[in-house]
C-alpha cells in the first residue's frame, strides 16, 4: 500500500491526538448536556464530582485509539507514533489531574 508522504508525519499524529480527545469530550457535552449548562459549568461539574479524569480518559482512549487503528491499518505509522505520543501525555495528565 502506498503512503502519502504529506500525512505520514509525525507532528500531524501528535496535533490530531491531542485534539480528537478535546473534540469527544465536545461531542459528549453537546449532546448529553448542552440543553442543561454550558461548556465551562459542564467542566466544573465534572471536576467538582470527581469524574473528569474518568471521563476525559473515555474521550482520549476511546477517541484516539479508532484512528490510531485506521492509520496503523493504513501504514502511516508515523502518524500513530505522534499519536501514541499524545495518548502517553493525556495519560500522564489524566493521572496527575486524579491524584491531585
Amino acid at each position: 500500500m502506498k503512503v502519502n508522504k504529506k500525512i505520514d508525519k509525525q507532528y500531524f499524529g501528535f496535533v490530531l491526538g491531542i485534539l480528537l480527545p478535546i473534540l469527544s469530550l465536545f461531542t459528549i457535552y453537546k449532546i448529553k448536556f448542552a440543553i442543561y449548562m454550558d461548556f465551562i459549568a459542564f467542566i466544573k461539574a465534572m471536576l467538582s464530582a470527581g469524574l473528569y479524569s474518568k471521563v476525559m480518559a473515555l474521550a482520549v482512549y476511546f477517541g484516539n485509539i479508532a484512528v490510531f487503528m485506521l492509520f496503523a491499518k493504513l501504514n502511516y505509522l508515523r502518524f500513530t507514533r505522534g499519536m501514541l505520543g499524545a495518548t502517553i501525555l493525556y495519560t500522564f495528565f489524566i493521572v496527575i489531574v486524579k491524584f491531585l
